[in-house]
């Protein structure tokens, strides 16, 4: 659940995924950002990348900063001053 939330899925197509109302996804959801203390789906990604749970390819696009990159290559995805 938490991976599928973590790669952007809607409730909808979690649902549908896990054969499960929407509502039990929502609750289950609701649940999860409670027990980790997560006030949105932003902290429930960053989560899942930091204990790599979305898997080796979704990691490598996590710069060391935490910050997700463009490519995986280490360039930042938004223009601006490089560090």
């Amino acid at each position: 659940m938490l991976r599928l939330l973590a790669l952007g899925h809607t409730n909808q197509e979690i649902a549908k995924q896990l054969y499960i109302s929407v509502r039990t996804a929502e609750t289950h959801r609701a649940h999860i950002m409670q027990k980790l203390r997560l006030s949105s789906r932003a902290e429930l990604v960053r989560y899942a990348l930091e204990r790599g749970l979305m898997g080796e390819p979704a990691a490598q696009l996590v710069r060391a900063s935490g910050r997700p990159t463009e490519r995986g290559d280490g360039e930042p995805s938004r223009s601006g001053p490089r560090r």
